[in-house]
């Protein structure tokens, strides 16, 4: 959980790294936002043992940030084909291995989420709210600060260089496409949403 408050408190660095057009975010509402951390913290005694600590494989792998030319870019978060976030959803994904999906899906139904992956995108839809509420797009540089910087990059670094740019219209695209609702949401919860992690 220490490395998922750690990338949620330090968010304005970071890189999502997704493909194709964002899909729509559910709508959420503060008692979403609730019951979601309700079965968060329903499911921490469970999973306690467990070698998963609510980020993917490829998010720990990478939980120190991405450096490169351009600095810490911090995390690259995962992201399904549509994508939308996935970072929590493929947390869950990998707990039935170490713990009885029954015993998970028990939780999460109890706490009004119709399966283990209604609970996780609901998660996921949280994350999104949380980058938006914490990311200003005015703090990515411009299409043409970014290709000027690009100008200046030694060869053998302007490949890496170009997917760290990448990942900038990226997050810009995933913030862009964040409901204003879910973010006043998130938001009016955030205290309760940075305790749970």
């Amino acid at each position: 959980m220490k490395v998922v408050r750690a990338l949620m408190v330090s968010l304005a660095g970071a890189a999502i790294g997704m493909m194709g057009a964002i899909a729509v975010a559910q709508s959420l509402t503060a008692d979403d936002v609730d019951r979601a951390l309700a079965a968060l913290e329903a499911l921490k005694p469970l999973v306690a043992d467990a070698e998963v600590d609510f980020a993917p494989p490829a998010l720990s792998a990478q939980s120190q940030g991405m450096t490169g030319p351009m600095g810490d870019l911090g995390p690259v978060f995962s992201t399904r084909e549509d994508g939308s976030l996935s970072m929590f959803s493929e947390a869950m994904r990998a707990l039935p291995s170490q713990v009885p999906a029954s015993e998970i899906s028990t939780i999460v139904r109890r706490h009004g989420f119709a399966s283990i992956d209604h609970f996780a995108r609901t998660m996921d839809h949280i994350f999104t709210a949380y980058i938006a509420s914490e990311v200003s797009t005015a703090d990515i540089p411009s299409a043409e600060e970014r290709q000027a910087a690009l100008a200046f990059a030694p060869p053998q670094m302007r490949a890496e260089m170009e997917a760290q740019l990448a990942q900038l219209d990226r997050l810009k695209a995933l913030i862009d496409a964040a409901p204003a609702e879910n973010i006043a949401v998130v938001e009016a919860k955030k205290a309760a949403i940075d305790a749970a992690f």
